[in-house]
């Protein structure tokens, strides 16, 4: 899975002397048992729930869930992870 539909952004601590960033936790819309977390820089306007994100490399691809903009880049910090199976850092 390389994206999905956005369940939760909150602040997460990236660890000793990294600071801090946004979790992006989203779900397939296909299949809602499999999720996934991202990470983004801190930033004024981030993905909120019901937004669709999807990644590549170091971005992620961003469209409102009223559609009043697609695809929409920003930051990707890390690897993406299935959040139920490993640690909740980058």
């Amino acid at each position: 899975m390389v994206g999905g539909v956005v369940t939760e952004s909150c602040l997460n601590s990236l660890g000793v002397g990294k600071g801090n960033a946004i979790r992006l936790w989203c779900i397939d819309p296909n299949n809602p048992h499999n999720e996934m977390v991202v990470f983004t820089p801190i930033a004024v306007e981030v993905p909120k729930n019901g937004d669709l994100i999807w990644w590549s490399g170091d971005t992620i691809m961003w469209t409102a869930e009223d559609l009043s903009f697609v695809d929409r880049k920003i930051e990707k910090v890390g690897d993406s992870f299935d959040p139920r199976t490993e640690d909740m850092k980058p």
